[in-house]
This record gives structure tokens, sequence and C-alpha cells, in this order.
């Protein structure tokens, strides 16, 4: 064989090499990339969800502070139809993975409390005043978690009604 022909075969060697190591580079490079994206997709999640918060919290306020109006001691039921029309929108946000399991706890802690403490709001207890506005919902799986809250407590109202899995939300 010529050296002409030792250095042609040398030359594809060095060359499958070169690309193997840029396959590699490539590998390498792709998986950091995909793992930049599961870490900008978790911000994102995280992000979302105190922003959802934020603005439950102030529902919470605004709902809160409507006890003082004098239409609503008149008819207190016009709270509690807000109320609930709140912690509807907030089971919702969770079970779709935008609340964080510790903040829904803690809301739906409260709502347990309250129901076994029923005090009352201008005359109207809370149990009547639950049954009042949520006794009507139909085909409503938020009716079904708070009667199953009520009943059994917030670990077994969970567990029948879990949240999407936060690790589900993460992309590929």
């Amino acid at each position: 064989m010529s050296i002409i022909a030792e250095i042609g075969e040398v030359a594809k060697i060095i060359t499958g090499l070169g690309t193997l190591w840029l396959l590699y580079c490539t590998f390498k490079l792709n998986k950091q990339n995909q793992e930049l994206i599961k870490q900008g997709h978790i911000l994102t999640v995280q992000s979302k969800q105190a922003d959802m918060v934020s603005e439950f919290n102030s529902r919470f306020c605004r709902v809160w502070e409507m006890r003082a109006a004098p239409n609503v001691k008149k008819s207190p039921v016009v709270f509690y139809e807000r109320f609930w029309s709140l912690q509807f929108d907030q089971f919702n946000a969770w079970r779709s993975g935008f609340v964080s399991e510790d903040n829904f706890q803690y809301w739906f802690t409260c709502r347990y409390l309250d129901w076994a403490k029923n005090e009352s709001f201008e005359g109207l207890l809370y149990k009547d005043a639950f049954n009042e506005v949520v006794g009507k919902w139909t085909h409503s799986e938020f009716k079904d978690f708070i009667n199953l809250l009520h009943d059994k407590g917030l670990d077994k109202a969970i567990l029948a009604f879990p949240a999407v899995s936060y690790e589900s939300l993460k992309p590929n």
C-alpha cells in the first residue's frame, strides 16, 4: 500500500473519530438543553402558582370585606355566594396544578375548622349557608369534595379527589 493510501485510511479514521466526538458533544449539549428546559418549566409553574395564590388572597380579602356592606348584612347569603365561588375556584386551580398542595391544605383546613365551629354571620350559620349555596349545585366534584371534607377530613378528601401531579406538568 502506498503512503498516500495509508494517509487516506488514517484520514478516514480521524474523520470517523471526529464525527463520533461531535455526536457525543451534541448529545451532551442536548441533555443540558433538556435540563434547562425542565428548570425553566418548573420556574414558570412556580411563578404561575405564586400569581394564583396572590390573586386568591386578594379575592379573599375583598370577599371578607363585603361582610361590612349594609346590603350583605341584610342578606348574608350574598357573602356566602362569593365565598363559596372563591373556594370553588381555589379547588379547581389546585386540581389543575396551579396551587401548591401546602396552600391548598391550609385553605381547606380552614374550611374544615369553619364547618366544625359553625359560626353565625348575621343570623346565618356556616353550615346552613353552605347548604343554601353549594347544596343547590349539581354535578359538582367540588361539592362532593367539600362534603367528604366535612365528613371525613382533608386527607380523605384529597385522596378521593387528587390534584394533577406536579411531575406531570414537567416536559419529557
